[in-house]
């Protein structure tokens, strides 16, 4: 489980981008098989980074309505402005008194839950966590190894966060081995979980 993420959180005052890709290469630093990460919205940064780090361990690097930098990309904050069509914005996110940011309830499930049903929608907000804005902006550093890493690309299309319109504009940036479509909201786990599933097990035999 990352920091502050989700269930079982792991408590920190401040969380950056190096402390969720630290915590992900401790846990796989002792296995010795090849790794292959999946990532969802702004952990593609992370897994693209630990790509870099780590080299030949990583076997193959999924993105599934996640931010997947070129080799230029210097943090996701640049590809949220340059997202025109993205909801995610003044009217939708709101800070608190903690300095993290959350989401506006009233623009929420329009927001990343809006093909999702009730079950799973109250689920998600049960689990779901303020995010911390210094992650956004941290930069990301990539090279030669992060490159060599196959990558496999798993659209959104009614997605209001990381849309399609940005979506594509990253895949033509940074080649992929094969790309999936899926008819879901930014939460597709939750709103085309089979879709997803079957998607995934296609790009597991590549």
């Amino acid at each position: 489980m990352l920091p502050i993420s989700g269930i079982n959180v792991i408590p920190l005052p401040e969380v950056h981008l190096k402390d969720y890709v630290d915590h992900i290469e401790g846990i796989i630093s002792g296995i010795d098989d090849d790794i292959i990460l999946a990532a969802h919205s702004m952990t593609g940064m992370v897994i693209a980074q630990i790509a870099e780090d780590l080299g030949d361990k990583i076997k193959k690097l999924f993105f599934i309505a996640a931010f997947m930098p070129s080799l230029d990309t210097k943090n996701m904050l640049g590809y949220m402005k340059e997202d025109s069509w993205t909801c995610v914005g003044e009217k939708t996110i709101m800070p608190l008194e903690t300095g993290m940011l959350t989401f506006v309830p009233e623009y929420l499930r329009n927001l990343a839950f809006g093909f999702c049903d009730d079950e799973k929608y109250e689920y998600a907000l049960k689990n779901l966590q303020p995010e911390t804005p210094a992650m956004w902006g941290d930069d990301i550093n990539l090279g030669e190894k992060y490159k060599k890493v196959p990558k496999y690309y798993f659209h959104t299309l009614k997605d209001n966060c990381c849309t399609y319109y940005i979506q594509r504009a990253m895949v033509s940036a940074t080649p992929v081995v094969k790309q999936y479509y899926l008819d879901a909201d930014h939460f597709c786990m939750f709103s085309a979980t089979d879709e997803l599933n079957e998607s995934i097990l296609d790009a597991l035999k590549e």
